[in-house]
């Protein structure tokens, strides 16, 4: 909620009660407006770029994507939506999540979390495919090939270059 509400209320006692509820109910009520505008464009993107969608799997023809989608963001409505998310966005809890997601991946991959799942399947692999476990050799090939592979990929101090 809103602290400064609070504040005014107990601390500073230049608002009363009546005051205080009616921000509140203001609060939700926009609260409730965010959710239902970004929730109903995100139904409206995903009926509107799904339409003619292949069930067998297979991608319609780019152009005809390209189009679906062009329809889909013409359509009116951005400017409440785009209001909407940069109210969600302004939050620090979002960009603390997004810093969160992004040391995540970063300590997966460079942390050795990636490596152990890779490992895992690739035992796994192994044994469905011959019965047998994987060697201790084997493995140890198999992980100096991953962290090989990973070294040439990973840009590292800004570097941007790819590997293979």
């Amino acid at each position: 909620g809103d602290w400064t509400t609070s504040y005014e209320l107990i601390v500073a006692r230049t608002i009363d009660a009546s005051h205080a509820v009616a921000r509140a109910e203001s609060h939700a009520a926009r609260s409730r407006w965010r959710r239902e505008t970004i929730v109903s464009r995100h139904h409206e993107l995903r009926a509107t770029v799904a339409v003619g969608e292949s069930t067998s799997g297979e991608s319609p023809p780019v152009s005809d994507a390209d189009a679906r989608w062009r329809d889909a963001v013409s359509s009116g409505g951005l400017e409440a939506y785009a209001e909407a998310a940069e109210e969600v966005g302004n939050r620090a809890w979002v960009g603390d999540a997004l810093r969160w997601c992004a040391n995540a991946a970063i300590d997966f991959v460079l942390g050795g979390g990636a490596e152990a799942f890779a490992v895992r399947s690739a035992r796994r692999s192994h044994y469905e495919d011959s019965g047998t476990m994987m060697s201790d050799e084997e493995e140890a090939t198999m992980r100096a090939a991953l962290r090989e592979r990973w070294r040439r990929r990973a840009p590292i101090g800004g570097d941007s270059r790819g590997g293979d």
